[in-house]
């Protein structure tokens, strides 16, 4: 064999790979004289048209080594595979050529076995390309890892972060020139919650090569006021000690969790520059969206698009409630009916009265109208009605106690509304008696005061009650897991046609807004859902009186579920609460001895 000939064997286990035909601007490993990729920390970015490049030599002594870099897109397909030869190049300039590393004299000779290219992810030049073993990051991520850089996208060196740390970047002031400059690298992520806004931490691969826009910040809803231009207002305040000016606050109203928009179906957003904190909402825009809890959410940008994650405020339940919900006959009550909003009255004294009535007959329960009045303490217009029901007093078992609207209202956000009802109970002695079924964590106190408990990650739906009394009514949770932890995270109660739905299943213990939503198609709706001020219980009352609790704990966006039921209600219960069993059949599922599935709960809703 004559010298400088190939060996006949190295010839047949060349290899030559293309992995794409195109390339914008890749991110590259960059490295000559590496015994493996993995060992390469320099990268580069590519011009257009070049992609990431990988080439294996072995040594006259059989050691084998890599070279890694860019190459036009043209030439990836065009490789000579063979000895390496003695190139005239400038190594400043080799990568706009579209070649790798500046050769060293004593690499001739050295055989090339093996030619890649790649494109489509950053640094893809390190995955197995070759047979070179694949990447293995051991739970970490690979941040760039620079002292000081003018922009953090200049840094060419990355390393891979131990497990728990995530990527970081730091704005910094040099001591001698004291220009404002950038370094990158890894750091825990408690360390990033301790940082200010000139720290930034992420926890994918590459992605802390941006100016950091750390803003730290908080929402507060204030409660409602009357403008001097006569307007009933909210103000969302941003409470941030921030003192960038380069960020812009966008705030979107929301109610119930979702955007609140205008009648032309936008979304109310209101757009504020870093040097203002405070947005103004006119609750004009809540008409038709009263009995809901309304809220802001914060979210800022910087001047290089960058975003922090949203913040939601404090919520405020805006309409009227009426308790109680349900009244009872012989008994002398008071109903009170509060409204959280200021009430704008066109009489002089500014007085808003409201009367009420039978729905059955339309008749006066009392000529007397009772105005509202403001509540010193709680901010709020309350007045009481005093009721008394006689046995004889309705001629239907189902008849409701519903409100006159309201007289010399002079507001548009109240226009069309109508008061919640309040249910009138059947004369029946017994009609106070309830029967209470609690779940709470994995387990469940059902109706017979016995402790039923619930396998970890068994059930993702649990039915825990129905009853085939007319209407029909059922109640029913999901659970999923979170942090290692079952938990219950959404409530579904169906009445009849009616059906409405609790859900906290895709919030985290920073974004927390549990949403409500009424799933009947039917416009009317006999469910009556009441939330409290901090938006965290719920308390669903359906036509029949019974109603369900549902009381969530943030730290683990868990449920508590408490079902209080009428006795009457208990013929027989089913469901977990009622001590129902279900068997798990091969093919179709958990069955219940009644044999309904699971999942037809949700085909009943109509």
């Amino acid at each position: 064999m004559k010298a400088g000939d190939m060996p006949l064997f190295i010839l047949l286990a060349s290899i030559f790979m293309v992995h794409t035909s195109s390339a914008v601007n890749n991110l590259c490993l960059y490295c000559d004289h590496v015994a493996l990729p993995q060992d390469c920390t320099h990268v580069v970015r590519c011009p257009n048209q070049q992609n990431c490049y990988l080439e294996k030599f072995q040594t006259i002594e059989g050691r084998i080594y890599y070279k890694l870099g860019c190459k036009d897109v043209a030439q990836c397909s065009d490789v000579a595979i063979g000895r390496r030869k003695t190139l005239e190049i400038n190594k400043r300039t080799n990568v706009e050529r579209g070649n790798l590393a500046l050769y060293n004299k004593r690499d001739l000779g050295d055989t090339s076995l093996c030619h890649a290219c790649c494109s489509g992810q950053d640094v893809c030049n390190v995955e197995g390309l070759c047979g070179a073993p694949t990447l293995n990051k051991y739970g970490g991520t690979i941040c760039f890892a620079c002292s000081q850089e003018e922009q953090p996208d200049s840094c060419r060196q990355i390393r891979l972060c131990a497990s728990g740390q995530g990527c970081v970047t730091r704005e910094i002031v040099n001591q001698l020139s004291r220009r404002t400059l950038y370094q990158t690298g890894c750091g825990s992520r408690d360390q990033c919650l301790a940082e200010d806004d000139r720290t930034q931490c992420c926890t994918s691969d590459l992605c802390n090569n941006m100016i950091p826009c750390n803003v730290k910040l908080n929402a507060r809803l204030g409660v409602p006021y009357v403008g001097s231009d006569g307007k009933v207002k909210f103000n969302c305040s941003i409470l941030t000690s921030t003192l960038r000016t380069d960020v812009q606050y966008s705030v979107t109203w929301t109610i119930d969790g979702f955007p609140l928009k205008s009648k032309n179906g936008i979304a109310l957003v209101s757009a504020l520059s870093s040097h203002e904190r405070v947005a103004i909402f006119d609750t004009i825009n809540l008409q038709g969206n009263l009995n809901k809890m309304l809220r802001c959410k914060v979210e800022v940008t910087c001047s290089n698009n960058s975003k922090v994650e949203h913040v939601n405020s404090n919520g405020y339940w805006v309409g009227m409630k009426v308790s109680p919900q349900r009244i009872r006959h012989t008994i002398k009550q008071n109903v009170t009916v509060e409204s959280t909003l200021p009430l704008i009255s066109l009489d002089p004294l500014d007085k808003l009265s409201v009367g009420i009535q039978i729905e059955s007959t339309g008749r006066n329960v009392t000529k007397c109208a009772y105005s509202f009045e403001l509540h010193s303490s709680t901010g709020k217009y309350t007045t009481k009605i005093p009721v008394h029901i006689t046995p004889h007093s309705f001629y239907k078992l189902s008849d409701t106690l519903i409100f006159q609207r309201l007289k010399n209202l002079n507001y548009p956000m109240f226009y069309d509304y109508s008061l919640p009802i309040v249910h009138i109970g059947p004369y029946v002695t017994s009609h106070d008696d309830f029967s209470s079924c609690k779940l709470e964590g994995n387990s469940v106190r059902v109706f017979d005061n016995s402790i039923l408990g619930i396998p970890q990650g068994e059930y993702l739906y649990l039915i825990l009650y129905r009853t085939n009394d007319v209407p029909t009514m059922e109640v029913e949770v999901k659970r999923q897991m979170n942090d290692m932890k079952m938990v219950t995270c959404g409530v579904f109660v169906k009445e009849g046609n009616d059906a409405v739905q609790i859900d906290v299943c895709e919030k985290t213990t920073s974004q927390f807004v549990p949403k409500v939503k009424y799933l009947s198609k039917s416009a009317e709706r006999t469910i009556v859902v009441q939330q409290s001020d901090n938006g965290l219980r719920f308390v669903i009352t359906v036509l029949t009186g019974s109603n369900i609790t549902v009381d969530i704990n943030r730290s683990y966006v868990d449920m508590n579920v408490t079902l209080s039921i009428i006795n009457r209600d208990l013929n027989p219960p089913g469901g977990i609460c009622g001590n129902e069993t279900w068997s798990d059949i091969p093919g179709i599922g958990y069955v219940s001895s009644k044999g309904q599935k699971k999942s037809a709960f949700f085909q009943t809703w109509t």
